[in-house]
């Protein structure tokens, strides 16, 4: 036992080794857990020790990594792209069960949007978003759909915290009166901006969606100079970034 003691993050439970070790709490939002525990298995103590000296160098690398603002937003990039993945996988599942494509969507009056008019506006709100002078558009609306629902439901909200985006603001201006029903609290930052990896992967996710995942071109002359132009331009976007 004595020995045990010598090893940092080697700990002992029945008998069993494991690696256990914090995570900073700076890290652990992104990193989505708050300590690595990692049992070494049915191994003798040395080879419980090579183990977790190992995997705490790994994790020094890590962390020295996330420290850096590159080597963060690469971290960051990384678990994003997870996170893109899954969440692709369970809406093309609902998408497959509902029988409908992905890309039939429609504007604020309900009409129809062509597949590459839609990429072309989602483009222009990221790079709003990129610019971080206002609030995201998905995140708003989900906002203020809160709020109507609420209202609709007679339920109450309460305390919000929300960063200083004068969309947030406008909003907190129009509740002010309405306290026993929402309350706004606000930073005096706004976030990180987005990282250009992040960027990057966001237009490559729109150019798959639109330009790969149904790659024919339209059969209306009009309809083909268009798609043409978006796919180049979102094209010339990707090789600057």
């Amino acid at each position: 036992m004595t020995n045990l003691k010598k090893v940092k993050y080697l700990k002992i439970d029945r008998g069993r080794y494991y690696y256990q070790r914090r995570v900073p709490d700076q890290f652990r939002e992104l990193l989505g857990f708050s300590k690595w525990q990692t049992p070494c298995g049915a191994v003798s103590y040395a080879k419980a020790v090579q183990l977790v000296v190992n995997w705490a160098e790994e994790h020094d690398d890590l962390l020295a990594s996330l420290r850096t603002d590159d080597g963060f937003d690469r971290v960051e990039a990384s678990v994003l792209r997870t996170e893109d993945e899954a969440h692709k996988a369970y809406f093309k599942s609902l998408v497959d069960d509902a029988g409908f494509t992905i890309l039939d969507t429609t504007d604020d009056q309900g009409e129809s949007i062509k597949p590459w008019q839609h990429a072309l506006r989602e483009v222009a709100a990221l790079d709003r978003e990129l610019a971080n002078q206002n609030a995201p558009e998905q995140d708003l609306l989900q906002l203020k759909a809160k709020i109507s629902g609420a209202k609709r439901d007679g339920s109450v909200i309460g305390e919000m915290s929300l960063p200083p985006y004068p969309e947030y603001l406008e909003i907190a201006r129009l509740h002010e009166g309405e306290t026993d029903f929402i309350q706004f609290e606000f930073g005096t930052n706004l976030p990180k901006p987005m990282s250009n990896e992040r960027y990057k992967d966001r237009l490559i996710a729109i150019q798959n969606e639109v330009f790969v995942l149904q790659s024919n071109l339209p059969d209306d002359p009009d309809d083909r100079e268009e798609y043409v132009f978006a796919k180049r331009r979102l094209e010339r976007k990707i090789s600057s970034v």
